[in-house]
């Protein structure tokens, strides 16, 4: 920051290698319209679009015997750097992964390209799951009673030992060892049915509500081609006391949007082993009905027909998200006064969120008080005057502990 009237802004920089890890080309002042979104528990993704008859987007790789253009579809990486001044580096990984879709537009004037780029765990949905060197069988992957983590390292290490490599690094000696499916311990086998992807067998486990997945991008030369490494949380993230968001109380918040969604709202969740099978405990909160009505939320799990406690699970997991509706905020915050992305705040962090009653409603929710908001979503626009600006950036007060 260069005073307060003056943003110096966090320049960002975009380059383009081959899966093995050889950088192709440089996006730097070239791309526009560029932003990276991060999601909690899901892929990152970065989008963009640059001049297509440029030579550094379609000169044609000659020099390594390729026949594709420099910026091309599933067989380019891209890495975005952003230039911080905390790091000793300067320039930090802060986006890696897959160049999977390029759409071509041409006007009278103009052709473009708009790129799109997930993480890997974007990739790993096409990846299949594996029972040590073999195809799952009709019973489906079935895991004893065990710790989270270890069901993602035996996961992941078969993927890779069967299929090959999967852009990822992993240190499962330094995740988390209390992270477990679901807040507590599952006694019974946990099962993955056949058919299931490695993207979606981690998707299905982080639902459970007991422990988050994070794909960190990384740009190591010692590991060509790797993008990301994994970590695994029994809650990703910590409280910020110093990132907080306020409207009308302060000048932090440009926009913000409560949402109070009593469509969402259930107070008794029934949920069922197998396709019509017996339900499992219903979950119920008294205080809810007491306030509101009983509003039934039912389903069928016809994927786990023996797995009572994971089913369960999920039922918690759905009571605690619903049990006041759906409740969450968009914030769009001011990119002077606001707290950083990165520095001062990530995504699983939770943040003080104010705003007074001529929101209808002040915020923290007269229901709860609850001060803190999760963070599940970070969208950041990339100005092609180099400012970086958090547009929408989600959050919940619902869905941690």
């Amino acid at each position: 920051m260069l005073s307060q009237r003056f943003f110096a802004g966090y320049p960002w920089r975009f380059v383009v290698t081959l899966l093995t890890g050889e950088t192709v080309t440089s996006l730097e002042r070239l791309a526009s319209g560029r932003t990276v979104t991060y999601r909690l528990n899901q892929p990152a993704v970065a989008t963009g679009r640059v001049p297509s008859d440029d030579p550094r987007v379609n000169i044609t790789d000659v020099e390594v015997g390729l026949d594709a253009p420099h910026v091309s579809f599933a067989d380019r990486l891209l890495y975005g750097f952003r230039r911080e001044a905390t790091s000793p580096d300067s320039w930090v990984c802060r986006f890696a992964g897959l160049l999977t879709q390029i759409e071509d537009t041409a006007d009278a004037g103009q052709p473009y390209s708009t790129f799109t780029a997930y993480d890997p765990w974007q990739y790993l949905f096409h990846r299949r799951l594996v029972d040590g060197t073999s195809d799952v069988g009709v019973d489906g992957l079935s895991f004893p009673a065990q710790a989270g983590n270890l069901i993602v390292e035996q996961i992941l290490d078969a993927a890779i030992a069967v299929d090959g490599a999967a852009m990822v690094s992993y240190n499962a000696a330094g995740w988390d060892t209390t992270a477990t499916l679901s807040g507590a311990t599952i006694t019974d086998p946990y099962v993955i049915q056949q058919g299931t992807s490695v993207g979606e067998a981690l998707r299905q486990i982080v639902a459970l509500g007991g422990m988050d997945i994070e794909f960190r991008p990384v740009y190591d030369p010692a590991q060509p081609g790797v993008c990301c490494t994994v970590h695994v949380h029994s809650q990703m993230g910590s409280v910020q006391d110093g990132a907080p968001f306020s409207w009308d109380v302060g000048r932090s918040v440009q926009t913000i949007t409560s949402l109070l969604d009593g469509d969402q709202l259930s107070n008794d969740v029934r949920f069922h082993t197998g396709q019509g099978g017996p339900a499992v405990t219903p979950q119920v909160d008294a205080t809810s009905q007491t306030r509101y009505g009983v509003y039934t939320a039912e389903a069928f799990w016809p994927a786990a027909p023996n797995q009572t406690l994971a089913v369960e699970a999920r039922a918690q997991r759905q009571l605690q998200l619903r049990k006041q509706g759906r409740r969450s905020g968009r914030i769009s915050p001011n990119p002077l006064l606001s707290p950083k992305p990165f520095l001062d705040y990530g995504l699983g962090d939770r943040v003080p969120v104010h705003a007074t009653t001529r929101l209808r409603q002040a915020v923290p929710w007269a229901n709860d008080s609850t001060v803190y908001q999760r963070v599940y979503g970070i969208p950041i626009v990339l100005g092609d005057d180099g400012v970086e600006t958090v547009t929408s950036l989600v959050a919940s007060p619902d869905g941690f502990s």
